[in-house]
């Protein structure tokens, strides 16, 4: 015997309005696989109500929510199908077989545990291997510093450019030329702090 969500989605399902609504639906299944009824009525519950509730449903450990949910959606709708009293079939199947329930959930939340613990062996395996944490920024350094000198450099030309239209002795030409010297001066600092790239 099992819990089983079989419904946990937002969409538009009332024909009458375009508006998204959360269905939710929940049941116990036999050993068989099908779901356990009672004078032909379902161990099920089920939940109609605002998307943004959907992370409130989407784990059984919050069954006690989910239920109650359930059950005070199913006493206030008028319906075809008798979703209080698939609530009650529910709730009785529920408490007859909470331990085989319970130990059903307890196998799976095993394997999902185990799951992340061979997660994180892999993880610790790879570390143990010299996988880094932090990643490599040589390149980043490099690309950087590169479009930095291009810039400077460009800033050099545009200062020869002007000097070889000024005379030697003018304010103008020493200005470029201490502009110049400045520049490579920076370019030659820019290039002390390449990163060497990690083969």
């Amino acid at each position: 015997m099992k819990l089983q969500i079989t419904q946990c989605s937002v969409g538009k399902f009332n024909l009458c309005s375009s508006e998204e609504q959360l269905s939710f639906y929940a049941v116990i299944r036999d050993d068989d696989n099908k779901i356990v009824e009672i004078d032909a009525i379902r161990a099920a519950i089920h939940y109609t109500g605002d998307p943004d509730e959907k992370h409130e449903f989407e784990d059984l450990n919050n069954l006690d929510f989910i239920f109650t949910k359930c059950f005070e959606y199913a006493c206030r709708i008028w319906s075809t199908t008798d979703y209080k009293a698939q609530c009650l079939t529910f709730a009785k199947v529920y408490q007859d077989n909470y331990k085989e329930l319970n130990a059903q959930l307890v196998d799976q939340e095993k394997k999902n545990i185990q799951i992340v613990i061979d997660s994180y062996q892999q993880k610790l395996a790879r570390l143990d291997q010299g996988d880094p944490i932090i990643p490599d920024l040589s390149y980043s350094i490099n690309r950087a510093l590169d479009k930095k000198i291009d810039s400077v450099r460009k800033a050099i030309e545009y200062n020869e450019k002007e000097l070889s239209q000024l005379k030697e002795d003018s304010e103008k030409y020493k200005e470029r030329k201490a502009n110049i010297e400045k520049y490579n001066s920076e370019i030659e600092e820019l290039q002390k702090h390449k990163a060497k790239e990690t083969e």
